[in-house]
Protein backbone atom coordinates (compact mmCIF):
# COMPACT_ATOMS: atom_id res chain seq x y z
CA UNK A 1 0.00 0.00 0.00
CA UNK A 2 1.46 3.36 -1.00
CA UNK A 3 2.29 5.93 1.70
CA UNK A 4 -0.24 8.41 0.24
CA UNK A 5 -3.06 5.85 0.32
CA UNK A 6 -2.05 4.68 3.82
CA UNK A 7 -2.09 8.23 5.16
CA UNK A 8 -5.46 8.96 3.52
CA UNK A 9 -7.07 5.83 4.95
CA UNK A 10 -5.53 6.44 8.38
CA UNK A 11 -7.01 9.94 8.46
CA UNK A 12 -10.36 8.59 7.27
CA UNK A 13 -10.56 5.89 9.95
CA UNK A 14 -9.35 8.25 12.67
CA UNK A 15 -11.94 10.92 11.82
CA UNK A 16 -15.01 8.85 10.95
CA UNK A 17 -15.89 7.46 14.41
CA UNK A 18 -16.16 11.02 15.75
CA UNK A 19 -18.87 11.73 13.19
CA UNK A 20 -20.95 8.61 13.81
CA UNK A 21 -23.76 8.58 16.36
CA UNK A 22 -25.31 5.52 17.96
CA UNK A 23 -28.70 4.21 19.03
CA UNK A 24 -30.47 3.63 15.71
CA UNK A 25 -32.45 0.65 14.44
CA UNK A 26 -32.08 -0.25 10.74
CA UNK A 27 -34.22 -2.61 8.67
CA UNK A 28 -33.67 -3.29 4.98
CA UNK A 29 -36.70 -3.30 2.65
CA UNK A 30 -36.49 -4.67 -0.90
CA UNK A 31 -38.44 -3.34 -3.87
CA UNK A 32 -41.83 -1.68 -3.78
CA UNK A 33 -43.47 -4.77 -2.27
CA UNK A 34 -41.31 -4.22 0.79
CA UNK A 35 -41.35 -0.46 1.25
CA UNK A 36 -44.74 0.81 0.03
CA UNK A 37 -47.00 -1.15 2.44
CA UNK A 38 -44.73 -0.20 5.36
CA UNK A 39 -44.76 3.49 4.38
CA UNK A 40 -48.54 3.61 3.89
CA UNK A 41 -49.11 1.99 7.28
CA UNK A 42 -46.74 4.47 8.92
CA UNK A 43 -48.38 7.49 7.24
CA UNK A 44 -51.87 6.35 8.21
CA UNK A 45 -50.76 5.99 11.84
CA UNK A 46 -49.24 9.50 12.02
CA UNK A 47 -50.46 11.62 14.93
CA UNK A 48 -48.38 14.81 14.81
CA UNK A 49 -46.28 15.23 11.67
CA UNK A 50 -45.46 13.74 8.26
CA UNK A 51 -42.43 15.04 6.34
CA UNK A 52 -41.91 13.85 2.76
CA UNK A 53 -39.35 15.00 0.23
CA UNK A 54 -39.08 13.02 -2.99
CA UNK A 55 -37.94 13.32 -6.57
CA UNK A 56 -40.73 11.27 -8.15
CA UNK A 57 -44.44 11.01 -7.48
CA UNK A 58 -47.12 10.75 -10.14
CA UNK A 59 -50.88 10.72 -10.44
CA UNK A 60 -51.02 7.03 -11.24
CA UNK A 61 -52.19 4.03 -9.24
CA UNK A 62 -49.06 3.89 -7.08
CA UNK A 63 -48.81 7.63 -6.48
CA UNK A 64 -52.47 8.05 -5.59
CA UNK A 65 -52.19 5.51 -2.78
CA UNK A 66 -49.66 7.82 -1.14
CA UNK A 67 -51.58 10.99 -2.00
CA UNK A 68 -54.79 9.56 -0.51
CA UNK A 69 -53.01 8.65 2.73
CA UNK A 70 -51.40 12.11 2.98
CA UNK A 71 -54.71 13.90 2.37
CA UNK A 72 -56.48 11.80 4.97
CA UNK A 73 -53.86 12.62 7.62
CA UNK A 74 -53.82 16.32 6.74
CA UNK A 75 -57.60 16.49 7.09
CA UNK A 76 -57.24 14.84 10.50
CA UNK A 77 -55.07 17.75 11.63
CA UNK A 78 -51.63 16.16 11.22
CA UNK A 79 -48.87 18.56 10.17
CA UNK A 80 -48.13 17.33 6.60
CA UNK A 81 -45.18 19.02 4.82
CA UNK A 82 -44.23 17.97 1.29
CA UNK A 83 -41.42 18.83 -1.12
CA UNK A 84 -41.69 17.35 -4.62
CA UNK A 85 -39.19 18.02 -7.38
CA UNK A 86 -40.92 19.91 -10.19
CA UNK A 87 -39.16 17.95 -12.95
CA UNK A 88 -39.15 14.48 -11.44
CA UNK A 89 -42.79 14.86 -10.32
CA UNK A 90 -44.05 16.52 -13.51
CA UNK A 91 -46.63 13.73 -13.89
CA UNK A 92 -48.35 14.82 -10.69
CA UNK A 93 -51.59 16.33 -11.92
CA UNK A 94 -52.82 19.80 -11.06
CA UNK A 95 -55.92 18.21 -9.55
CA UNK A 96 -53.86 16.16 -7.11
CA UNK A 97 -51.77 19.19 -6.15
CA UNK A 98 -54.95 21.12 -5.40
CA UNK A 99 -56.35 18.16 -3.49
CA UNK A 100 -53.26 18.01 -1.28
CA UNK A 101 -53.36 21.74 -0.54
CA UNK A 102 -57.11 21.78 0.08
CA UNK A 103 -56.69 18.95 2.61
CA UNK A 104 -54.36 21.16 4.66
CA UNK A 105 -50.99 19.80 3.52
CA UNK A 106 -48.21 22.29 2.73
CA UNK A 107 -46.73 21.50 -0.68
CA UNK A 108 -43.66 22.96 -2.37
CA UNK A 109 -42.82 22.06 -5.98
CA UNK A 110 -39.05 22.41 -5.97
CA UNK A 111 -37.50 24.60 -8.70
CA UNK A 112 -40.28 24.99 -11.20
CA UNK A 113 -38.93 25.73 -14.66
CA UNK A 114 -39.32 29.35 -15.66
CA UNK A 115 -38.18 31.09 -18.83
CA UNK A 116 -35.63 33.34 -17.14
CA UNK A 117 -34.38 30.71 -14.68
CA UNK A 118 -33.40 27.87 -17.00
CA UNK A 119 -30.17 27.26 -15.07
CA UNK A 120 -32.31 25.83 -12.28
CA UNK A 121 -33.02 22.84 -14.53
CA UNK A 122 -29.72 21.32 -13.36
CA UNK A 123 -30.42 21.96 -9.67
CA UNK A 124 -32.83 19.24 -8.60
CA UNK A 125 -33.76 17.69 -5.29
CA UNK A 126 -33.12 13.99 -5.71
CA UNK A 127 -33.44 13.25 -1.99
CA UNK A 128 -35.90 10.77 -0.55
CA UNK A 129 -36.85 11.57 3.03
CA UNK A 130 -39.97 10.31 4.77
CA UNK A 131 -40.29 10.86 8.52
CA UNK A 132 -43.44 10.08 10.49
CA UNK A 133 -43.67 11.67 13.96
CA UNK A 134 -40.66 10.54 16.00
CA UNK A 135 -41.38 6.88 15.28
CA UNK A 136 -40.00 5.86 11.87
CA UNK A 137 -38.22 7.18 8.79
CA UNK A 138 -37.31 5.90 5.32
CA UNK A 139 -34.38 6.70 3.04
CA UNK A 140 -33.31 5.22 -0.29
CA UNK A 141 -33.94 5.72 -3.97
CA UNK A 142 -37.66 4.96 -3.86
CA UNK A 143 -40.36 6.69 -5.87
CA UNK A 144 -44.12 6.73 -5.90
CA UNK A 145 -44.91 5.95 -9.52
CA UNK A 146 -45.86 2.85 -11.46
CA UNK A 147 -42.23 2.58 -12.67
CA UNK A 148 -41.55 0.78 -9.37
CA UNK A 149 -44.56 -1.53 -9.73
CA UNK A 150 -45.44 -4.62 -11.76
CA UNK A 151 -47.25 -2.31 -14.17
CA UNK A 152 -43.97 -0.84 -15.46
CA UNK A 153 -43.35 -1.75 -19.13
CA UNK A 154 -39.64 -2.48 -18.46
CA UNK A 155 -40.39 -4.34 -15.23
CA UNK A 156 -40.39 -2.85 -11.75
CA UNK A 157 -37.19 -1.29 -10.48
CA UNK A 158 -34.76 -3.13 -8.24
CA UNK A 159 -34.84 -0.93 -5.13
CA UNK A 160 -33.37 -0.99 -1.61
CA UNK A 161 -34.73 1.15 1.25
CA UNK A 162 -33.75 1.55 4.88
CA UNK A 163 -36.42 1.80 7.56
CA UNK A 164 -34.91 3.77 10.43
CA UNK A 165 -35.90 4.26 14.05
CA UNK A 166 -34.30 6.05 16.96
CA UNK A 167 -32.31 9.30 17.22
CA UNK A 168 -31.41 9.22 13.51
CA UNK A 169 -34.90 10.61 12.86
CA UNK A 170 -33.92 13.94 14.41
CA UNK A 171 -31.17 14.37 11.81
CA UNK A 172 -33.61 13.47 9.03
CA UNK A 173 -36.07 16.08 10.33
CA UNK A 174 -33.31 18.71 10.34
CA UNK A 175 -32.28 17.73 6.81
CA UNK A 176 -35.87 18.17 5.63
CA UNK A 177 -36.25 21.51 7.39
CA UNK A 178 -33.01 22.77 5.86
CA UNK A 179 -34.23 22.04 2.33
CA UNK A 180 -37.94 22.80 2.40
CA UNK A 181 -37.71 26.60 2.09
CA UNK A 182 -38.16 29.38 4.63
CA UNK A 183 -41.93 29.60 4.41
CA UNK A 184 -42.41 25.90 5.15
CA UNK A 185 -39.48 25.46 7.56
CA UNK A 186 -41.14 27.53 10.28
CA UNK A 187 -43.81 24.87 10.69
CA UNK A 188 -41.49 21.86 10.77
CA UNK A 189 -41.17 20.45 14.28
CA UNK A 190 -37.94 18.88 15.45
CA UNK A 191 -39.65 16.47 17.79
CA UNK A 192 -38.18 15.36 21.09
CA UNK A 193 -35.25 13.00 20.59
CA UNK A 194 -36.54 9.61 19.63
CA UNK A 195 -35.63 6.85 22.09
CA UNK A 196 -32.62 4.65 21.44
CA UNK A 197 -33.34 1.35 19.76
CA UNK A 198 -30.50 -0.93 18.67
CA UNK A 199 -26.92 0.14 19.16
CA UNK A 200 -26.29 0.78 15.45
CA UNK A 201 -23.85 3.61 14.63
CA UNK A 202 -24.98 5.92 11.85
CA UNK A 203 -24.34 9.20 10.09
CA UNK A 204 -26.62 11.19 7.75
CA UNK A 205 -24.93 12.51 4.60
CA UNK A 206 -26.92 15.47 3.26
CA UNK A 207 -25.34 16.58 -0.02
CA UNK A 208 -25.90 20.03 -1.50
CA UNK A 209 -25.83 21.57 -4.97
CA UNK A 210 -22.83 22.26 -7.18
CA UNK A 211 -20.21 20.43 -5.20
CA UNK A 212 -20.46 22.63 -2.11
CA UNK A 213 -20.25 19.36 -0.17
CA UNK A 214 -18.02 16.76 -1.83
CA UNK A 215 -18.61 14.22 0.94
CA UNK A 216 -19.95 11.52 -1.38
CA UNK A 217 -17.00 11.71 -3.76
CA UNK A 218 -14.45 11.92 -0.95
CA UNK A 219 -15.93 9.10 1.11
CA UNK A 220 -16.33 6.77 -1.88
CA UNK A 221 -12.72 7.40 -2.90
CA UNK A 222 -11.34 6.87 0.60
CA UNK A 223 -13.39 3.72 1.12
CA UNK A 224 -12.10 2.29 -2.15
CA UNK A 225 -8.54 3.15 -1.15
CA UNK A 226 -8.92 1.63 2.30
CA UNK A 227 -11.06 -1.46 1.68
CA UNK A 228 -9.38 -4.68 2.78
CA UNK A 229 -11.73 -7.53 1.82
CA UNK A 230 -14.65 -6.37 -0.31
CA UNK A 231 -16.31 -3.38 -1.89
CA UNK A 232 -19.69 -4.02 -3.48
CA UNK A 233 -21.50 -1.09 -5.13
CA UNK A 234 -25.01 -1.04 -6.60
CA UNK A 235 -26.11 2.00 -8.55
CA UNK A 236 -28.65 2.67 -11.26
CA UNK A 237 -26.44 5.14 -13.12
CA UNK A 238 -22.67 4.64 -13.19
CA UNK A 239 -20.61 7.48 -14.66
CA UNK A 240 -17.84 7.75 -12.05
CA UNK A 241 -15.04 10.25 -11.82
CA UNK A 242 -11.65 9.15 -13.12
CA UNK A 243 -10.27 9.24 -9.56
CA UNK A 244 -12.93 6.87 -8.24
CA UNK A 245 -12.55 4.54 -11.22
CA UNK A 246 -8.79 4.30 -10.59
CA UNK A 247 -9.43 3.72 -6.88
CA UNK A 248 -11.69 0.76 -7.72
CA UNK A 249 -9.09 -0.67 -10.09
CA UNK A 250 -6.29 -0.26 -7.56
CA UNK A 251 -8.39 -1.91 -4.85
CA UNK A 252 -9.09 -4.88 -7.10
CA UNK A 253 -5.42 -5.27 -8.03
CA UNK A 254 -4.42 -5.51 -4.37
CA UNK A 255 -6.91 -8.34 -3.79
CA UNK A 256 -10.12 -6.62 -2.70
CA UNK A 257 -13.32 -8.28 -3.98
CA UNK A 258 -14.75 -5.37 -6.01
CA UNK A 259 -18.20 -5.93 -7.53
CA UNK A 260 -20.45 -3.50 -9.39
CA UNK A 261 -24.19 -4.10 -9.72
CA UNK A 262 -25.43 -2.00 -12.62
CA UNK A 263 -28.42 -1.72 -14.92
CA UNK A 264 -28.69 -3.86 -18.04
CA UNK A 265 -30.51 -3.46 -21.33
CA UNK A 266 -33.79 -2.65 -19.58
CA UNK A 267 -32.89 0.90 -18.64
CA UNK A 268 -34.69 4.22 -18.70
CA UNK A 269 -31.47 6.05 -19.70
CA UNK A 270 -29.74 4.12 -22.53
CA UNK A 271 -27.08 6.80 -23.10
CA UNK A 272 -26.01 6.64 -19.45
CA UNK A 273 -25.64 2.86 -19.71
CA UNK A 274 -23.52 3.22 -22.85
CA UNK A 275 -21.34 5.79 -21.08
CA UNK A 276 -20.91 3.35 -18.19
CA UNK A 277 -19.90 0.50 -20.50
CA UNK A 278 -17.07 2.61 -21.92
CA UNK A 279 -15.19 2.05 -18.67
CA UNK A 280 -15.92 -1.69 -18.43
CA UNK A 281 -12.79 -2.79 -20.31
CA UNK A 282 -10.30 -1.20 -17.93
CA UNK A 283 -12.28 -2.24 -14.85
CA UNK A 284 -12.55 -5.86 -15.99
CA UNK A 285 -8.86 -5.97 -16.86
CA UNK A 286 -8.00 -4.98 -13.29
CA UNK A 287 -10.19 -7.76 -11.85
CA UNK A 288 -13.39 -5.84 -11.03
CA UNK A 289 -16.49 -8.00 -11.41
CA UNK A 290 -19.49 -6.36 -13.12
CA UNK A 291 -23.07 -7.61 -12.99
CA UNK A 292 -25.88 -6.17 -15.11
CA UNK A 293 -29.51 -6.71 -14.11
CA UNK A 294 -31.44 -8.75 -16.67
CA UNK A 295 -35.17 -8.89 -16.04
CA UNK A 296 -35.67 -5.48 -14.42
CA UNK A 297 -33.94 -2.08 -14.32
CA UNK A 298 -31.49 -1.37 -11.51
CA UNK A 299 -32.35 1.55 -9.26
CA UNK A 300 -30.82 0.63 -5.88
CA UNK A 301 -28.05 2.91 -4.59
CA UNK A 302 -26.00 1.19 -1.90
CA UNK A 303 -22.46 0.32 -0.93
CA UNK A 304 -20.95 -2.43 1.24
CA UNK A 305 -17.32 -2.27 2.39
CA UNK A 306 -15.58 -5.08 4.29
CA UNK A 307 -17.69 -6.47 7.16
CA UNK A 308 -18.76 -3.37 9.04
CA UNK A 309 -19.69 -0.49 6.72
CA UNK A 310 -22.85 0.07 4.67
CA UNK A 311 -24.17 3.12 2.83
CA UNK A 312 -27.63 3.54 1.28
CA UNK A 313 -29.61 6.50 -0.02
CA UNK A 314 -30.58 8.50 -3.09
CA UNK A 315 -27.17 9.25 -4.63
CA UNK A 316 -26.03 7.56 -7.82
CA UNK A 317 -22.41 7.37 -8.88
CA UNK A 318 -22.85 9.88 -11.70
CA UNK A 319 -22.24 13.55 -12.47
CA UNK A 320 -25.75 14.64 -11.44
CA UNK A 321 -25.39 13.23 -7.94
CA UNK A 322 -21.79 14.36 -7.55
CA UNK A 323 -22.25 17.92 -8.79
CA UNK A 324 -25.85 19.06 -9.22
CA UNK A 325 -28.48 17.21 -7.20
CA UNK A 326 -29.43 17.49 -3.56
CA UNK A 327 -28.95 13.98 -2.19
CA UNK A 328 -29.28 12.18 1.11
CA UNK A 329 -27.58 8.95 2.16
CA UNK A 330 -27.21 7.25 5.52
CA UNK A 331 -23.97 5.54 6.50
CA UNK A 332 -24.05 2.69 8.99
CA UNK A 333 -21.20 1.08 10.90
CA UNK A 334 -22.64 -2.25 11.99
CA UNK A 335 -21.76 -5.85 11.12
CA UNK A 336 -25.35 -7.13 11.12
CA UNK A 337 -26.57 -4.36 8.80
CA UNK A 338 -23.55 -4.85 6.54
CA UNK A 339 -24.24 -8.58 6.30
CA UNK A 340 -27.95 -8.03 5.58
CA UNK A 341 -27.21 -5.61 2.73
CA UNK A 342 -24.49 -7.89 1.36
CA UNK A 343 -26.92 -10.84 1.33
CA UNK A 344 -29.42 -8.66 -0.54
CA UNK A 345 -26.80 -7.86 -3.18
CA UNK A 346 -26.05 -11.57 -3.56
CA UNK A 347 -29.74 -12.17 -4.29
CA UNK A 348 -29.51 -9.40 -6.86
CA UNK A 349 -26.43 -11.05 -8.33
CA UNK A 350 -28.44 -14.23 -8.90
CA UNK A 351 -30.81 -12.22 -11.13
CA UNK A 352 -28.00 -10.58 -13.10
CA UNK A 353 -25.58 -11.40 -15.90
CA UNK A 354 -21.87 -11.20 -15.19
CA UNK A 355 -20.04 -9.25 -17.87
CA UNK A 356 -16.82 -10.80 -19.18
CA UNK A 357 -13.98 -9.19 -21.07
CA UNK A 358 -15.04 -11.11 -24.19
CA UNK A 359 -18.44 -9.40 -24.07
CA UNK A 360 -16.75 -6.02 -24.49
CA UNK A 361 -14.61 -7.06 -27.47
CA UNK A 362 -17.70 -7.96 -29.51
CA UNK A 363 -19.62 -4.73 -29.18
CA UNK A 364 -21.72 -3.74 -32.17
CA UNK A 365 -20.68 -0.78 -34.37
CA UNK A 366 -23.78 1.04 -33.20
CA UNK A 367 -22.77 0.72 -29.54
CA UNK A 368 -19.26 1.92 -30.34
CA UNK A 369 -20.60 5.00 -32.13
CA UNK A 370 -23.05 5.70 -29.32
CA UNK A 371 -20.15 5.35 -26.91
CA UNK A 372 -18.34 8.19 -28.66
CA UNK A 373 -21.50 10.31 -28.47
CA UNK A 374 -21.83 9.49 -24.76
CA UNK A 375 -18.23 10.58 -24.22
CA UNK A 376 -19.04 14.05 -25.57
CA UNK A 377 -21.91 14.47 -23.09
CA UNK A 378 -20.42 12.56 -20.15
CA UNK A 379 -20.17 15.78 -18.14
CA UNK A 380 -23.98 15.95 -18.10
CA UNK A 381 -24.76 12.26 -17.49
Amino acid sequence: MSRARTNRWTRFRRNRPKQFKSGASVRLLEDIDGYLPAMLEAIRSARRQVLLETYMIASDETGRQVIDALCERAKAGVNVRLVFDAVGSRMLSREDRIRLRDSGARLRMFHRLRLFQLSRFFLRTHRRILVIDDTVGYVGGYGFTDDWSDRAPRGKYHERVWELKGPVLNDLQRAFRWGCGRAMAAGVEILDPAPRHDDVAWRVMSLTHLGRDQALRRIARDLACGANARLWLATGYFVPTLTFRHALMEASRRGVDVRLYLTGEKTDHPLVRIAARRSYGALLASGVRIFESVARPMHAKCLVVDEGYANLGSANMDRWSLHFNRELNVEVSDKKTNRCLADSLLRLEAQSKEIRAADMTHRSPREKIMGLVAALFEWAL
